[in-house]
């Protein structure tokens, strides 16, 4: 009957793919200044009928292209920048690298882990929204008039895809506005960011001469991920139970012997 237990109790330990691609979220913002990456998977084994949240969290790698002084009361990590044409070199780029491990564990304590590669797949979803302002101090020559036209340049510092976004018109003055822009990566609509780093810039396209700040800057996207879930199951009490006994047995048997 030993053999038997070893055996049964191998089976539990062992380790199994959950063989499921997943979508990953990754919600990023300058308040937080950390990236949260996020995929609910399906329980296995003794989990099964949950649902398990896998977490991990990684700061992006910012590159201030010609950042200037941010002014007071604003996160040190907003781009401000001198607006010229298709300034794609001007703002901030925030980009992730390599890949992260993210993990949970269900209600009985099995574990999951799904390895994320940090690469824009075919079919991925972006998505930033972030506040404008110029002449951010009265009578500081920050003023910008005339149209500006945002977008985004999706992927790698440099390079990626430019997503243009809506103008809007600058007055004299001081002017606030709330931008949105979001696309879906493929072939066809974005090519050049298929296989580059996750990461953008938010800046502007037909500017005048003038500085603006990007505040409450916020990203989110949707990641193919390819990889697969890995679980592993911890061993049910009754199996411990057994290995025990089985234990017992061995060490009753060589007193005897």
């Amino acid at each position: 009957m030993i053999p038997s237990t070893k055996c049964a109790l191998l089976v539990l330990l062992a380790s199994a793919n959950a063989g499921l691609a997943a979508t990953v979220n990754l919600d990023f913002s300058t308040a937080s200044g950390l990236g949260a990456f996020s995929v609910d998977v399906a329980g296995q084994g003794s989990g099964t009928g949950e649902t398990v949240s896998l977490t991990a969290t990684l700061a992006p790698t910012i590159t201030n292209n010609d950042l200037k002084s941010v002014p007071a009361g604003y996160d040190a990590i907003q781009s401000v920048f001198t607006a010229s044409a298709n300034n794609v070199t001007l703002s901030s780029h925030f980009g992730w690298s390599g890949s992260i491990n993210l993990t949970g564990l269900d209600s009985k304590g099995n574990s999951y882990s799904l390895l994320v590669d940090l690469t824009y797949e075919e079919n991925d979803f972006i998505n930033v929204t972030a506040d404008i302002t110029d002449e951010i101090a009265t009578g500081s020559g920050d003023d910008v008039t005339g149209d500006v036209r945002f977008a985004i340049w999706a992927g790698e510092n440099g390079g990626g895809h430019r997503i243009s976004g809506a103008t809007n018109t600058f007055a004299s003055g001081a002017d606030n506005f709330s931008i949105v822009g979001s696309r879906t990566l493929n072939s066809s609509t974005a090519s050049s960011s298929i296989g580059d780093d996750v990461g953008f810039i938010l800046g502007f396209r037909d500017t005048p001469n003038g500085t603006l700040l990007i505040d409450n800057l916020n990203f989110s996207a949707e990641l193919n991920e390819t990889n697969t879930v890995d679980f592993t199951a911890v061993p049910e009490p009754t199996s411990t139970s057994l290995l025990g006994i089985a234990t017992i047995g061995l060490l009753t048997r060589r007193k005897r012997s």
